[in-house]
């Protein structure tokens, strides 16, 4: 073998040089199948390489999408990144990239088995970079033109994603439609039911939502992810009215050793779908004392006010209750839209309960300034809340 061939062989992945080590000594009797011989070079060119190589990078990228999430813990969290100007701007060089190596398979090896994943890369590429229309054509190529049926439902899926990222439902509701008449498989049932349980999120259908994310749980491997997930699950029992299905799904993510900010917040809704009798509400009490103590929870001390007046006014105890959130309103806090919720459940004590018209108006105009002047969160309020 010449000094040039293994200068070659240095350059390409282990993989590729061992099969092109192997197809070499081969090479004598393979001639009778030049065509088999030629699709599996293809398959492990196309792989291992370009492929290899964009599919690393847009699992790292979406790791930062993902990271990325804005959690107000006052709504339901978002499954999705939140896809806008800020976050897609951090990584449109990466996006570029993977579009650029995914689109080698395809133009330099059109006849490999990764032709369709290079494709999906692709698509996804073209997801998160906003380039809706782009993307909906690469995932209604793949899901017209593939053989490979986890391709065309892996395909399938981020188009109806792509519907719901412009608001086209009854485009998204088709796609759905027209996988229920398909045999999927568990590499996808993952994406499909997270993207059904944003769907019917969107279309206000709480309880469908539920019955997906129920359904997409077992099939989150992450920990911290599917702890997340049952926060969210979490939340949407609550906004049904069923306070034990949620105190249960807390019970799991605190078990699980969830990051702070979730350890945090979670132990905060169980005071939200405790029974409070007599017990509960002392053990509730003494739990908020020790969190307000706690100096790791300085920048979360509004929050904490603003629930133990929600816990008071639960119980009706209106008085009580807008003590606590006056103590929530002048803590110092960055969190302009934690205020607004203050000023907000302030405002409805006062007109609901109270029926003191005047201060319930003064509390509403408090909360239009606290909100920013753009919010993108459009995440369904939850119940209970005053929004």
């Amino acid at each position: 073998m010449t000094t040039t061939t293994f200068s070659l062989l240095r350059l390409l992945s282990a993989p590729t040089a061992a099969f092109l080590l192997l197809a070499a000594g081969l090479a004598g009797c393979a001639s009778e199948r030049p065509s088999l011989i030629g699709h599996a070079y293809d398959n492990v060119v196309a792989r291992d390489n370009a492929y290899f190589l964009a599919r690393e990078k847009m699992l790292a990228t979406e790791a930062t999408l993902y990271k990325a999430r804005v959690n107000d813990y006052n709504r339901v969290l978002p499954l999705f990144p939140t896809l806008n100007d800020a976050t897609v701007t951090t990584v449109t060089a990466d996006l570029d990239d993977i579009i650029k190596k995914a689109s080698l398979p395809i133009q330099h090896r059109p006849g490999s088995d990764w032709t369709d994943d290079s494709y999906l890369l692709v698509g996804k590429a073209r997801y998160y970079k906003r380039e809706y229309e782009d993307a909906a054509k690469t995932f209604r190529y793949i899901n017209t033109t593939s053989k490979d049926n986890n391709a065309r439902h892996e395909a399938l899926i981020w188009l109806m994603r792509t519907f719901l990222a412009t608001k086209e439902l009854e485009n998204a509701a088709a796609v759905s439609d027209l996988l229920d008449k398909e045999q999927g498989t568990e590499r996808n049932a993952r994406e499909l039911f997270l993207t059904r349980a944003e769907f019917f999120l969107l279309t206000g259908e709480q309880a469908r939502a539920i019955e997906n994310l129920e359904k997409a749980i077992p099939y989150i491997e992450p920990k911290n992810e599917q702890s997340r997930t049952r926060y969210i699950l979490a939340q949407l029992y609550q906004a049904q009215g069923e306070d034990k299905k949620a105190y249960a799904q807390l019970n799991q993510i605190l078990k699980k050793n969830p990051p702070y900010e979730l350890d945090f917040f979670s132990k905060l809704m169980l005071g939200q779908v405790s029974d409070l009798n007599q017990t509960d509400r002392a053990r509730l009490d003494k739990y908020f004392a020790k969190l307000l103590k706690d100096t790791k929870n300085k920048e979360y001390r509004d929050k904490i006010y603003y629930e133990m007046g929600r816990l008071e006014y639960r119980q009706q105890r209106y008085p009580e209750a807008l003590a606590l959130l006056q103590k929530a309103a002048r803590t110092p806090s960055t969190n302009r839209v934690q205020k607004s919720y203050v000023y907000l459940l302030s405002g409805r004590i006062y007109y609901e309960n109270l029926q003191k018209y005047r201060l319930a108006a003064a509390y509403y105009d408090s909360t239009v300034q606290a909100l920013p002047a753009r919010r993108q969160n459009t995440r369904p309020f939850l119940s209970g809340q005053p929004f």
